[in-house]
């Protein structure tokens, strides 16, 4: 039986593991690396701007256990029940100045409360904290000053991801800059008593650098941003071509 090289594989899902679409799951060959690993002794977790309840098609196809990084960076749960064991959330008066300040871009905006509530889709009467503020569909070329017009909101972060919607378009999503990606996988290694050096992480967006840059390994996914590729260790055949199960068999088994 194949062992690890590392002791745990954190993947981002939308564009690493699955399509960038509500019902795409991971491919049989995906399923099969992913079981390897986990049967070679390596924890594997996932580290996904969705929420508990978009990915949990996934996580169950992939049969994972043990606590994963959900919206963001801003919520680490049980990803087999989604019980909470970690947040960080926005106070509601700043998710009210987010509004105030990205409403005028005429995108359409949510907030995400804790812990998987209904999505809140009038922000200016948003009374309680939330994990996160998301707009849909962006234009790329709108998605620099949107970041830019919410930074001066105290204690926040924005960073773009990849967006279901067909086109040259994002997802901005923005969480408490304790929340982001990088944090959470920090707060997912210390959690797991891990070393940073012993873990290796997948990732194609723009919100996987955070993601590449907290683990010993960083891979990106063929189908990346250039920026993403030029700080990873190694780059990997694209999603289509099943590049997550070769980064796992490439990077992490060994018989």
């Amino acid at each position: 039986m194949p062992n690890a090289r590392y002791d745990a594989l954190i993947i981002d899902l939308d564009g690493t593991t699955t399509a960038s679409r509500g019902d795409a799951l991971p491919s049989p060959a995906v399923r099969r690396a992913v079981a390897a690993a986990q049967d070679a002794g390596a924890k594997v977790s996932v580290a996904t701007g969705r929420s508990y309840h978009e990915a949990k098609p996934i996580l169950v196809a992939l049969d994972l256990r043990g606590p994963g990084v959900f919206n963001g960076g801003a919520e680490i749960l049980e990803m087999h029940s989604g019980s909470a064991i970690d947040s960080k959330t926005i106070p509601a008066a700043s998710l009210r100045m987010l509004a105030q300040k990205l409403l005028p871009f005429g995108y359409p905006t949510m907030i995400i409360p804790a812990s998987d509530k209904p999505a809140i889709v009038l922000p200016a009467e948003v009374t309680e904290p939330g994990v996160m503020f998301y707009l849909d569909a962006v234009a790329k070329a709108d998605a620099p000053n949107i970041i830019a017009a919410a930074q001066p909101v105290p204690d926040i972060a924005g960073h773009e991801t990849s967006s279901w919607t067909p086109g040259d378009v994002v997802d901005i999503h923005i969480t408490h800059r304790l929340g982001t990606k990088q944090q959470g996988v920090e707060r997912l290694i210390k959690f797991l008593g891990l070393d940073a050096r012993r873990v290796m992480a997948v990732g194609d967006g723009h919100n996987d650098l955070p993601l590449l840059t907290a683990a010993g390994l960083g891979i990106a996914m063929g189908n990346a941003t250039e920026e993403v590729k030029e700080m990873a260790d190694h780059v990997v055949p694209p999603l289509d071509e099943d590049g997550l199960a070769v980064a796992i068999e490439r990077y992490l088994l060994y018989d």
